[in-house]
């Protein structure tokens, strides 16, 4: 997302507005997939799993990713819709972590697998 989002500035140039929306592909993309992504390897490693990403989650990282695409870049297509794009980015990131939630659940409630305190 980071290279994304720079090629984004490079092109928009001068444009304040454009040059705004380019910036939440970092805020959206970059940051929110790196958060999704610690708390994924977190949640396994301190838990004593295997780093294996859980089914679903994947998904999860597809939402963050299509929801930085939507809010960069529908605005600069069609400024009437992007209102819109702001509600169904939202709704995308919370979605997204709403998947981590349901698939982590399980593994941030129970016992450590290998035995360790913690």
């Amino acid at each position: 997302m980071h290279p994304l989002a720079l090629l984004g500035i490079g092109i928009v140039g001068n444009n304040p507005i454009a040059v705004k929306n380019i910036m939440h592909l970092l805020a959206i993309g970059s940051i929110g997939g790196m958060i999704l992504a610690m708390m994924s390897r977190v949640s396994l490693g301190h838990t004593g799993r295997p780093m294996e990403l859980a089914s679903g989650v994947a998904t999860a990282f597809a939402l963050i990713f299509v929801a930085a695409i939507t809010r960069a870049f529908v605005p600069l297509i069609d400024p009437a819709l992007t209102h819109w794009s702001w509600r169904i980015s939202a709704a995308l990131w919370i979605i997204a972590f709403a998947v981590f939630v349901f698939r982590y659940y399980p593994v941030l409630t129970k016992a450590r697998v290998d035995g360790k305190p913690g």
